[in-house]
């Protein structure tokens, strides 16, 4: 009688001998699973936010706003006129270095180079305030991403999230353990900015946060429903603003990472081995009354010359 995971293993054959569109589905099955778990991971995330914000306002309403003043409003004109400008920012892909591809003999380790097996990209906003502007470019067949959040330029809460990656499969043969390997290049700029409102303790919060990263998702893809198995991941960038004040700008251009991962799996699962761009913002735009305001943008952008894994089998012990 056929044991639980050879019969798995064997259904899951089945979708790739299915051929493209079934294998397709199948990934897109995974990563609707992925973003609807990082959607409502954003939203709880959001909702404490929003809290935070309201409390801080109620603190705050014996306070005067100081924005009905003719210099102080040209101040934060112009201090928004920067966030806009900002915003319009276009932040270069780097160029595609070529790399090595096939399998090692001897051993299962392969490098894969563009063009890859799958590009996704998810956008995450609150709907308890103003839109965000969020723009994201995943493309499998240069092997290029970025990702992009900019808050709203109007007073009121905005909070945002756009996540893109590009990435390969693998179908384990048997229990063992998977390492990844890639050397992305990437660019970034985030910045935020609280305006001056009467005194420096009715600053609004404020968060720019970029993060680069590799990642390994595996799925137990034998029957339904989907269901995630296990994971891990490693960020090669990352970038964080949350202090409220003046205008604080990172950047950085055509730097490059090595960055791995490694995770357990076995021949029941589906593994995605992807890189991510993440941006993420919140803020309370220009002042509108005693909490004063703030705005935000992050900017990624990544190219992933080649990924690489190795998969070492584990020695089946027979007693």
């Amino acid at each position: 009688m056929a044991s639980n995971k050879s019969r798995a293993q064997s259904e899951t054959l089945q979708f790739f001998r299915g051929g493209k569109a079934l294998r397709e589905d199948l990934v897109r099955r995974c990563l609707r699973d992925f973003q609807e778990t990082k959607k409502a991971r954003f939203q709880e995330r959001s909702a404490i936010a929003l809290q935070a914000a309201n409390d801080l306002s109620e603190a705050k309403k014996s306070a005067q706003s100081a924005s009905s003043d003719p210099q102080t409003a040209k101040a934060l004109q112009g201090l928004l006129g920067i966030h806009k400008k900002l915003a319009k920012h276009k932040l270069a892909l780097p160029k595609v270095v070529p790399g090595p591809g096939g399998i090692v003999a001897g051993t299962i380790s392969v490098t894969r180079t563009p063009p890859y097996d799958f590009q996704e990209q998810f956008p995450s906003y609150s709907d308890l305030g103003l839109k965000p502007v969020l723009t994201g470019s995943p493309n499998k067949i240069t092997g290029q991403i970025s990702s992009s959040a900019v808050t709203a330029a109007e007073p009121g809460y905005s909070n945002g999230d756009m996540y893109t990656a590009v990435g390969i499969l693998f179908l384990p043969p048997a229990p063992g353990i998977l390492t990844v390997y890639a050397n992305p290049i990437y660019s970034y700029e985030g910045w935020t900015e609280s305006f001056p409102p009467l005194s420096y303790s009715s600053y609004a919060p404020v968060q720019s946060l970029l993060t680069g990263s590799l990642n390994i998702y595996a799925y137990n893809v034998a029957g339904w429903p989907l269901n995630f198995a296990t994971g891990a991941g490693q960020p090669f960038v990352q970038a964080i603003e949350n202090q409220p004040g003046p205008l604080v700008l990172k950047d950085g251009f055509n730097l490059q990472a090595s960055v791995s991962a490694s995770v357990a799996v076995d021949q029941t699962q589906l593994c995605l081995m992807f890189v991510a761009a993440d941006s993420s913002v919140f803020g309370y735009g220009p002042p509108g009354g005693s909490s004063g305001g703030s705005v935000a943008g992050a900017v990624l952008s990544i190219t992933v010359p080649s990924i690489s894994y190795d998969f070492q089998i584990q020695p089946v012990v027979r007693l």
